[in-house]
């Protein structure tokens, strides 16, 4: 799909080798183009890419409490954000998989883009929702 397209042209431009953060960074930007007009949401599909770049069996976005439903080949990291419930990004590998220093660095960092696709998800307030500007410093001593 669109997700692989992206993530293959990245470093064609200069020939160099594209690593995984500019894998991942793709990923972030394919999933958000025109995420309104798609019918899955926006964080299932990082999701499912994430888990193609990864090499996981299984990749979600968890709402609420985790338990140890995945086992020992599960990996949870909280997805950070003030005003929802604990969210969590649960990543399945294979029973015989070890994780590496340079994969669990790439999760961490996606769990934070994760948090960051669930706000970009939610709905625009309207203009009289929105709180008055900040005067900045130069207005205030003007």
């Amino acid at each position: 799909g669109g997700v692989e397209a992206v993530r293959l042209e990245v470093g064609r431009d200069r020939g160099a080798p594209v690593t995984p953060p500019q894998e991942l960074a793709a990923l972030l930007g394919a999933v958000l183009v025109n995420a309104a007009e798609r019918q899955e949401p926006a964080h299932a599909r990082f999701a499912q890419g994430l888990r193609q770049l990864i090499g996981a069996r299984d990749v979600q976005v968890r709402a609420g409490s985790t338990g140890s439903a995945g086992g020992r080949e599960s990996l949870y990291f909280d997805v950070p954000g003030d005003d929802r419930s604990r969210t969590t990004l649960q990543v399945t590998f294979d029973r015989n998989h070890d994780v590496t220093d340079a994969e669990f660095k790439l999760l961490k960092a996606a769990a934070w883009l994760t948090a960051a696709v669930l706000e970009l998800e939610k709905p625009v307030a309207a203009v009289t929702d929105r709180p008055a500007p900040m005067a900045l410093l130069s207005d205030r001593v003007a």
